[in-house]
């Protein structure tokens, strides 16, 4: 148990699940005992996701101090069962507002942060200064999702608007209006499927058409 509030999780393995808090540490828990066996340390302010690159050596986390940050994670979990280690940062991205939700593209080559601006930053992990700035959104963005092809993804927010976008630069592919703010999006490994959970209790499933 913390005394913080969490606001999403990530499995490492059986063994293992990673937690995002508003204090702006993730924390590593031990399935087994119910016990923290890490922290990483270094968000400012409240860190609102986070997600395991594709090899599961490294964990990225978001927060509202703006920053994406990549921590190494080859020492914790089950290998790690006694001490609370304190950051282990290899990387720190900036962003030009609080980050309110992030994905990570298939291979870890591009990362897509939605913020509370509005806008959607997309940047090539191998070289950032490759980066794009995709602005449809009329209010924060709440939940990014790419699909398994890296080809495109989707967006929601404030604005009740779910944006389905080209990678990585952004052109949109189409546009649905839901009834409520859209909180969480998701798709399917095959990439036909994708759903949308909103504000006002309702999920919609969507199939798209290649």
């Amino acid at each position: 148990q913390c005394d913080s509030h969490c606001f999403a999780t990530e499995w490492a393995d059986l063994n293992c699940v990673y937690s995002s808090h508003d204090d702006g540490i993730i924390r590593c828990w031990d399935l087994r005992t119910g016990n923290i066996v890490r922290n990483f340390i270094g968000h400012t302010a409240s860190a609102n996701s986070i997600a395991l690159s594709s090899d599961n050596s490294k964990l990225l986390s978001g927060s509202l101090d703006s920053t994406i940050r990549v921590w190494d994670i080859s020492m914790s979990g089950s290998t790690n069962t006694n001490n609370i280690n304190p950051n282990q940062e290899v990387a720190i991205y900036n962003f030009s507002a609080k980050v309110y939700c992030f994905s990570i593209s298939p291979g870890d080559s591009w990362i897509f942060a939605g913020l509370e601006n509005s806008e959607i930053e997309s940047m090539n992990l191998l070289n950032t200064n490759n980066k794009f700035q995709l602005q449809l959104h009329e209010g924060p963005i709440m939940s990014l999702s790419i699909d398994n092809s890296a080809k495109w993804f989707i967006s929601g927010g404030k604005d009740s608007v779910l944006t389905a976008w080209q990678t990585p630069y952004g052109p949109s592919i189409f546009q649905i209006k839901e009834s409520g703010l859209i909180l969480t999006t998701s798709i399917s490994n095959c990439g036909n499927l994708f759903a949308v959970g909103t504000s006002n209790q309702k999920a919609s499933l969507y199939e798209t058409e290649h």
